[in-house]
């Protein structure tokens, strides 16, 4: 396992706030992550069933489960993914699975090439602004393990390039980080594919 300190934002006040990025962790922390989380999503759940907001403005992660992700890459090859999460203090604020073998990019002119694949991410239910339910806590942490999964890609010498696919809610925020649109994937479920070029990690990392 190793740590780095990071940055995310208060986001009532804008104050920068330390946290903590684990970007290798064991798959026994996505059990530590759904405790912490669920109440945070069964109450979210009440609160929009009190409130009958219509089931498409739900927040479209409101059903994952970080500790069934856990157990279902226990029983998957331990050099194919890679869990990365942000703690503050004793919190998790933002989680992210990737993988890495045979993932290779659609888009030219880096077609055939490989790429590093979000297989997961989301912050902490806390973390999402839901209209008439709720203001989120903390901002960018999304933003900081998208570059952590950048970061991962150049290590490996695949030149920044990252690949995932969306869900619709999620979709502004990834093109708002400088992933393009490549297709809608009918092998799943029709999400939307992005991928993040090797020109523009270099741009967004400031490698150029």
């Amino acid at each position: 396992m190793s740590v780095h300190a990071a940055y995310i934002v208060d986001a009532a006040t804008e104050d920068i706030v330390e946290v903590v990025l684990h970007d290798d962790l064991s798959t026994d922390v996505l059990l530590d992550i759904e405790e912490q989380w669920a109440p945070s999503r069964h109450g979210l759940r009440r609160r929009l069933r009190a409130l009958r907001v219509a089931r498409e403005k739900w927040p479209q992660s409101l059903h994952w489960d970080w500790g069934r992700k856990g157990l279902q890459l226990a029983l998957g090859d331990p050099d194919d993914f890679r869990v990365m999460a942000i703690r503050r203090q004793r919190t998790w604020e933002a989680a992210m699975v990737t993988l890495c073998k045979n993932q290779v990019t659609l888009s030219p002119p880096d077609a055939g090439k490989p790429l590093v694949y979000i297989d997961y991410l989301e912050v902490a239910p806390w973390n999402w602004t839901v209209d008439k339910c709720q203001a989120r806590k903390f901002k960018a942490a999304g933003a900081v393990l998208l570059r952590a999964a950048v970061e991962q890609s150049f290590a490996k010498g695949w030149a920044g390039r990252v690949g995932l696919h969306a869900l619709p809610q999620a979709a502004p925020f990834y093109t708002s980080q400088g992933l393009q649109f490549v297709k809608h994937d009918s092998s799943k479920q029709n999400l939307p594919y992005y991928e993040l070029s090797a020109a523009e990690a270099l741009t967004r990392l400031g490698r150029m």
